[in-house]
Parts: structure tokens; sequence; C-alpha cells
């Protein structure tokens, strides 16, 4: 009984299949089996494409080779073919030939086993694949764990690793395949930047298989000189750059690297020895040298023609400028200002780059006879050096091709700058921030006084405020030393107050504020240079006055009365808005006096040393010398703090020195006010 009810099932199977698949209809349940399993196939068979693609894309982003799918591929086709056989012949020996199907049928069947197998064995082995591989990581951006760059073409082009501390990868270590990832998955890349301790010599093995790489950064602590022979032999390298323990062994390596353009080696350990190697590196145009590289070393980099070329301090000397002057093609310009060992012989190379348009350098006087014979040079740029008005003589040897000279922030003196007008008429001088020093062998006075160098040199006299209730006489004698003399002789002119200065025509000027108006008096005439001269100004209260050498020059009618000023009172300066000194007046005072009466008030004849009286506020004689300080001489305390200026000893008439005197004429320069008793110093 049970043969007879396992026959008649699979007959009825049988006929309900055959139903089906010839005719397309059937009867009962016999009817809905069908139709449900043939909507269960095609759901299986369109939902296994998708499904397949799926597989595929994600093995090959987990590195699955696209060339292994063909084989997989057939594999499974043949598998379908023989499953189909096999399944076919099981059919008719059950049903028999006429119940099993006919030709169609099995031509159906084979085709759709095929192409499931096919299907199947590439999404079964990509599976199989995915599962297999260690660590997957889902993108080739991960996997190469860089960032990158690709142009227009979506084609990687550039690979940044940089695993230093607070960086994208930092604390982490590249795989010694990494280099062969690269070559098999970015051939297209240009450029790579290895940077940080998780880089080693294996990392770079592999990347001269890469045909497009043109430009190498290695930073790490981890590479040494068996890196090199791996970087040599990628003959598309252009541009270098490595940092590590790459010493005079590895660069042997170089002499296999002539298709060099760029090398950067500065932070390696090379010494002179090792730049024998790159004398031959004929087509490099940028070169940076180690930092142990010393002037020596430079003699086997002569035949080189370099653009750029980057040296040590240690190399900046007058030998390692006459090798780089060799080593470098001629250029229009040079920017020497870091090669503090230059003492000027070194300069004497330059006339091979003859003519040089622009040298800009910081040299001391020693350089100047080196620098007279650049002939042709027409920009010469010396900001801060430590020359003096030694230049003079040696720069007016320029003057046929110069056309602009900087000495800003030089040792040379204002008079110095005006010789150098001189002698170079047609040439553009830059001299801000030069300070004045009067020529000792024009200076003559009875009575000491203090040089101010129109740079730094003031008095401050904190303490003294004028507000304008009484009358006030101001006059000092002083020294102009230069032909251009602008400068401040005393004042607090800021938001009110009172000045008395010069112009830069020497015109000696009165700045005086009222309540209702700002006036100026300028006088007649300018004073005269390198002579002694008594400039001062009366108000009365209702008008102000300005005498020089004793000659009325103007007057003004002061409206409203005088507006006071709560700013510093400063000889040889003017304050600013915070105090600081400005205007300073380069030349010589020797007296200055502030009295609570107008003195004066027609012609008259100043007296040569002032005398204090009842109506004297503060007299300062300059001979009064309480080391960094000027004494009030009337006793009410107003003390003129010393700033940078210098004192000058009298010459009496009678032949004896002033009782601060060493020599006729010398100085003593007082740098500013005392650090011990600050509590001394009101304006501190």
């Amino acid at each position: 009984g049970g043969v007879v009810v396992e026959n008649a099932s699979s007959d009825e199977l049988g006929e309900t299949l055959s139903s089906f698949n010839q005719s397309g209809s059937g009867s009962g349940g016999s009817s809905s089996g069908g139709s449900l399993l043939g909507l269960v196939g095609t759901f299986l068979g369109l939902g296994i494409i998708p499904f397949t693609i799926f597989t595929a894309s994600k093995a090959g982003d987990y590195g699955f080779q696209d060339d292994w799918f063909r084989p997989v591929m057939w594999l499974g086709l043949a598998g379908g073919i023989v499953f189909a056989i096999a399944y076919q012949r099981r059919r008719i020996r059950r049903l028999g030939k006429d119940k099993a199907g006919r030709g169609w049928f099995y031509f159906g069947l084979v085709f759709s086993a095929a192409a499931i197998g096919a299907m199947g064995s590439v999404a079964c082995t990509s599976l199989a694949y995915i599962y297999w591989q260690p660590a997957p990581i889902a993108h080739l951006q991960e996997r190469l764990m860089g960032s990158e760059e690709k142009d227009e073409s979506d084609n990687i082009i550039a690979i940044r690793f940089d695993a230093r501390p607070r960086e994208r990868h930092s604390g982490q270590s590249l795989p010694s395949d990494w280099g062969q990832l690269v070559a098999e998955e970015v051939r297209t890349v240009r450029k790579i930047e290895l940077l940080g301790s998780g880089v080693t010599n294996e990392v770079v093995s592999d990347l001269h298989t890469l045909p497009e790489l043109e430009e190498l950064y290695i930073l790490s602590d981890e590479i040494d000189d068996q890196v090199m022979p791996y970087i040599a032999k990628i003959k598309s390298l252009k541009t270098l750059t490595i940092v590590g323990n790459i010493t005079d062994q590895g660069f042997k390596s170089f002499e296999q690297m002539q298709q060099l353009t760029y090398l950067d080696v500065g932070k390696t350990v090379g010494t002179n020895r090792g730049m024998q190697y790159l004398s031959k590196l004929t087509n490099l145009e940028s070169l940076v040298v180690p930092e142990g590289v010393t002037a020596g070393g430079l003699v086997h980099l002569q035949q080189l023609q370099l653009k750029s070329f980057i040296l040590p301090a240690v190399a900046k000397t007058d030998l390692g400028l006459e090798y780089y002057v060799a080593a470098c093609e001629p250029q229009a310009q040079i920017d020497l200002t870091s090669w503090e060992g230059i003492q000027g012989p070194g300069l004497i190379h330059l006339r091979n780059w003859m003519p040089i348009r622009q040298v800009t350098l910081k040299v001391t006087d020693k350089a100047l006879p080196y620098i007279e014979k650049l002939v042709g040079i027409e920009q010469l740029l010396m900001s801060e050096s430590k020359v003096s008005d030694a230049a003079v003589e040696h720069l007016a040897g320029l003057y046929l091709h110069l056309k602009s000279l900087d000495v800003s922030e030089t040792n040379i003196t204002q008079q110095g700058l005006a010789r150098l007008k001189l002698a170079l008429p047609g040439c553009a001088i830059t001299g801000g921030s030069l300070r004045s020093r009067i020529d000792r062998a024009t200076y003559q006075s009875r009575y000491p006084a203090l040089e101010f160098d129109g740079l730094e040199s003031y008095l401050s006299v904190g303490s003294f405020k004028y507000d304008g209730s009484h009358p006030l006489t101001a006059e000092a004698w002083v020294w102009p030393e230069l032909e251009e003399n602008s400068g401040n002789i005393m004042g607090n002119t800021r938001q009110g107050g009172f000045s008395l200065s010069l112009t830069s025509e020497r015109y000696a000027k009165c700045g005086f504020h009222a309540h209702r108006a700002s006036l100026t008096l300028v006088s007649e005439n300018s004073v005269p240079v390198r002579r002694w001269c008594h400039v001062a100004f009366v108000f009365d209260g209702d008008k102000v006055t300005l005498f020089v050498n004793g000659v009325q020059q103007s007057q003004r009618s002061v409206p409203g009365g005088h507006r006071s000023s709560r700013k510093k009172f400063m000889i040889g300066a003017d304050p600013s808005y915070t105090n600081s000194p400005t205007g300073m007046f380069p030349g010589a005072i020797r007296e200055v006096r502030l009295s609570r009466t107008a003195r004066y008030d027609q012609s008259f004849t100043p007296a040569e040393r002032f005398q204090s009286d009842a109506e004297t506020i503060a007299l300062y004689h300059m001979d009064a010398m309480q080391g960094d300080r000027v004494e009030d001489a009337t006793g009410n305390g107003y003390t003129a703090w010393i700033n940078g200026a210098s004192w000058l000893a009298g010459q009496p008439s009678d032949g004896n020195k002033s009782p601060m005197a060493e020599g006729d004429a010398s100085s003593q320069t007082i740098v500013g006010p005392r650090q011990k008793t600050e509590s001394d110093n009101p304006d501190k």
C-alpha cells in the first residue's frame, strides 16, 4: 500500500507540473500549487540578480579581484547545467519521457539552472570572501589609511597619511604591504606624503611600481639608510623631501636619482661627506642641505645650476657664499639678512652675478670695503646693519648705478645720512630711525650740556603741570646739529598745553593751546645750524610772544586763556596721547628755565647762564649731574629724568675743565631712569 501511495503522489505531481509547464493551466489543488511554485521561482530568479551584483560589489571593496569572477562564474554555469541534466534524468526515470516534458521544457530548465548556477556561484563566493577577509574595511580610503586627492576624472592623484600627534591618523601604523596595496589599487597616484612614526622602510618598498609617482614626502624616525634603495627605484620621482635617520651612507643612493629636480634633506643627519653624492644631480633645481653641513661641504656642489639653495646657519659664511654663488644660476636679487657669519670677503663673488638688481644684507663696517666693489648694483638694502658713518666713503663709489639705498636703523647718524645724499644725488635713500651725533670737531660750549640723538633721547618732568592761572616764560639754549633739524625742545601739547620746537628748516616754533583756539607762532628766519641759540616764548595772560636770540619774532592773542594739558612735560620731546615721547630733538640743550612771570616784553640780550629767582618755577643747568637725573636748581623738586641722553662736557674760557669734564667734548650716555629707586621717579 505504501508503494501505491508514493507512486500516486509522484504521478500527481508530475501531471501537475507537466500540465502547468505545457498548457499553463491545471485543475483544483494541483493548479493552485503549480501557480505558487511558479511565483516563488520567478521571485527567486529575479531577486538573485541584484543580490549577486551587490555581493560582488562588496567583495570588490574588500579586495576581491575582478579577474577572479570569470572562473567562478564559469564554474557555476557548468554546475548549473550538470544539475539540470541530472534533475531531468531523474524525472524521466520516475515519470517517463511523456510526462517529464518535451524539448522546450528541457531547454528552459537547462538555461535557468545555468544562469542561477553562475550567479549563485558568484554570490556565494563573494559572501565567503567577505566572511573570510580578516578585519574587513569597507572603503578604499580607509584601506589606504590616508586622505586622498582626486582629479577631474575621479582618479586618486595624491595620498596623505599623517600619524603625528594630534593629526588625523595619530598613533596608527601602516602595514608593511601598504605600498603593494597602493600599487594595486591607485596606480594613478602622483604624490604621496607619509608622516609619523607609523611609517617604516618596508612601507616604501613597492612604490617604484607606481608609473606616475612624481612627488614623495617622508617624515619618520623609523626610517634609515635602508629606505634609500627603495626610493632610488622610483624612476618617475621628481620631488623628494625626506626627514629621518639618513646618514652619508644612505646618500650614496642619490647617485641613482639623477632625474630629481627638487631635493630636501635638511632634516637628515648627513654631513659634508655626503654632499659628494649630490654632485651628479645635474637636473636639480632646488636643494635644501642637512643642518650638519658646513661651508666646506659645499665645495662638491659647485657644478650644479640651482634656482633655489637653502643652507644651514653654520654654512652661511664668506666661504659658504662663494660656493653658494658658484652652485646657483645668476639671480636678480639676493637676501643675505640671515647670513650672520659674513664678514665681507664673500661678497666679492656676487660680482659673478652682475648686473645684480638687489642685495639685502646685515653687516658691519668690516664689510664696507667689499660692498664698495659691487659696482653695478641697483638696490642696496642695509636696514639694521651695524654700520657707521664710515659707510659714506665706501658707498659713494656706487653712484653710477645705485638707485635705492636703505640705511634705516643703522648706526649711521643723521649727519652721515646728509653726506650720503650729497654723495649719491641720483639715489633714493631711506634713513628712518637714525640717530644724530654731534660732531665733536665743531661743537663748542663753555658749559656742560645734554646731547639728544633725535631718536630715543629725552627728559621727563612728570611732576610739572601748568594750569594757565599765571603768566609763563619758557626758554632754553639749544644747539641744532642738522641742516634738517626738526624736533621738540620742550612741551606737552597733546589735548592742550604748550611747546617750543624747530621745524625741519630750523624755524623756531611755539605751539600754545587756548580755550577757543590752538595757536602756532613761527620765527621769521631759520636759526643757525651748529651754533648756540636762545629760544623763548612769553605768555602774559592775554597774548603769547615768540623770541629768538632775544629778538621778537611773532605775537598772537590768546582768546579765553590757556587750556592746560594732562600729559607729561618733556624736554627734547613731546608726549603722545599715551605719554610716549615723540618728535625727539637732534642736537644739544644746555639751559632750560620756566618762570611764572612774563620776563620779556621787548627785545633783550639773553643771559648765557640762567639764574634762579622768586619767579622761577624750574631751572635746569644740565651740569647738575646726579646719575640718571637733572636736579631742579630752584629746589622746588621738579626733577628731570634722563632717558638715553648723553652728557657733553663744557670748555670754559679760562681753560679749566668743568667739574664733570674728563676731556674736550666728552660724553656719557644715560640710559634711563634708575631701577633701584623707582619710588624717587614720579614718571615710573
